[in-house]
């Protein structure tokens, strides 16, 4: 490919001036794979803000929910954070709220590190993938995170 580029807001990808929808490398598949024992029930790590404040109800002695703003940090952004992924691959779920845009990375990397989202609002993709909102009774099934996967793979890499 001679010329890459994304535009985050609208979730899409241009390769030499052809749209593709949103598009994820390999590599970071392969950051998220791992045969870690699942230990955390909940997973959160980004900046709580006012909009994302119901994120602080699943902070338990199981859960993992951190403010971070690495993410804000354009020196590191767009570095992968290896304590996030690891946090990830430990946890069942994910809380996947949305930011500026109307979808998330997050819901994304949760289903690569084999997490079932968590969401309040309705985020872009979420009729993609099999998730919980927040409220429902949620129980973890190992088969529907695999299903999860299989989707992102089919339908969001580039071979």
């Amino acid at each position: 490919y001679t010329k890459l580029a994304t535009d985050h807001r609208n979730a899409a990808n241009y390769i030499d001036g052809k749209e593709y929808s949103l598009l994820f490398p390999m590599s970071l598949f392969d950051l998220c794979q791992g045969n870690e024992k699942r230990i955390y029930q909940y997973y959160f790590k980004g900046e709580i803000t006012l909009q994302r404040s119901w994120i602080i109800k699943f902070k338990n002695e199981f859960s993992i929910i951190e403010h971070s703003e690495r993410g804000r940090d354009d020196s590191i952004k767009f570095e992968y954070d290896i304590d996030y992924f690891n946090g990830l691959k430990m946890s069942l779920f994910a809380l996947c709220p949305i930011g500026e845009c109307k979808w998330s990375y997050r819901l994304f990397e949760a289903v690569m590190c084999g997490c079932i989202p968590v969401i309040e609002e309705q985020d872009l993709f979420h009729n993609v993938f099999f998730h919980y909102h927040v409220g429902e009774k949620m129980e973890y099934s190992e088969k529907r995170a695999k299903e999860n996967l299989k989707i992102l793979k089919s339908r969001f890499t580039i071979n």
